[in-house]
């Protein structure tokens, strides 16, 4: 699932902005349900692979974006000047452990393809460190069900995910790492 900017323009320009959205996304995200297996916020879109598990997309979807654009459109004195966000979202469903797998790459590798990080795990604004056991999850970031598909153990699911991304961002060279918080 992935929401766009209005008119290209930026979602994000500060840390606060970023956070903001992330508790909006982990409200709802409670609320509802929903099972994230990788996320990515980019300057001008966002991503999510969720499972629903009690519905409530597009109700959780537009109070996220509303609630964001409401905050962002006051703080920059844009009240009643127009969108924020461009539609509501898009999202389509995964219906196999290969495309699961595909989708999660693509989601972590978004901010490399933008020219934000070096490597996926470097980019602060997703799920990618965590999932390689680099950094703490976020409470709404599902790590284990994330690797489950590629692997029974999660240090050998962790290097079969780096070597998924090692494959489109060559010359970074991952290491095995050793469980840190998923």
């Amino acid at each position: 699932m992935g929401t766009r900017g209005n008119f290209g323009i930026p979602l994000f320009t500060t840390p606060g902005e970023h956070e903001l959205y992330l508790e909006l996304y982990e409200r709802y995200a409670t609320k509802f349900g929903w099972r994230t297996f990788a996320w990515a916020l980019i300057w001008n879109h966002v991503h999510f692979l969720i499972q629903l598990t009690d519905g409530g997309l597009t109700e959780g979807m537009r109070a996220i974006n509303h609630g964001f654009a409401r905050r962002i459109n006051a703080a920059y004195g844009r009240t009643g000047k127009g969108h924020v966000v461009r539609h509501s979202f898009f999202a389509s469903h995964v219906t196999t452990d290969a495309y699961f797998a595909g989708v999660c790459g693509y989601i972590d590798l978004n901010a490399v393809e933008a020219g934000l990080a070096a490597a996926p795990e470097d980019w602060r604004w997703s799920g990618c460190a965590a999932t390689l056991g680099l950094a703490p999850r976020r409470r709404f970031h599902d790590v284990r069900g994330q690797l489950r598909p590629s692997h029974t153990d999660r240090v050998g699911a962790r290097d079969k995910y780096r070597a998924l991304l090692l494959e489109s961002v060559p010359g970074k060279g991952y290491e095995s790492v050793t469980d840190c918080a998923a």
